[in-house]
């Protein structure tokens, strides 16, 4: 079972059982747990939060996943600016080579 499914059905059992909802938002490292069978590892948190007609929550990525970027070296890299291997003395990046190689 996927994460997406799983998130679908605590999705699903906590709109239709007040009980449930209430232990998942109190211990929901337990109900993932007991219910669907999902170990979480002790240095993990779980939190579930609760919309309402009040509350709007958006969930960000992990900063590191979000902030990913290239450093100058590696863009000027896949940008051509280095040379790529040669074979039987043809450089792979002229165009010469390209076509006769």
């Amino acid at each position: 079972m996927t994460d997406s499914n799983i998130h679908q059905q605590v999705l699903a059992r906590a709109i239709k059982d007040a009980a449930f909802r209430q232990e998942l938002l109190s211990n929901p490292k337990a109900v993932l747990a007991r219910e669907f069978n999902v170990q979480m590892a002790e240095n993990m948190t779980i939190r579930v939060l609760e919309d309402t007609s009040t509350t709007f929550t958006l969930v960000l990525p992990p900063q590191e996943t979000a902030t990913l970027e290239l450093s100058d070296m590696d863009l000027e890299a896949v940008a051509g600016g280095v040379p790529g291997p040669t074979y039987n003395g043809c450089n792979n990046n002229t165009k010469s080579c390209r076509i006769n190689c």
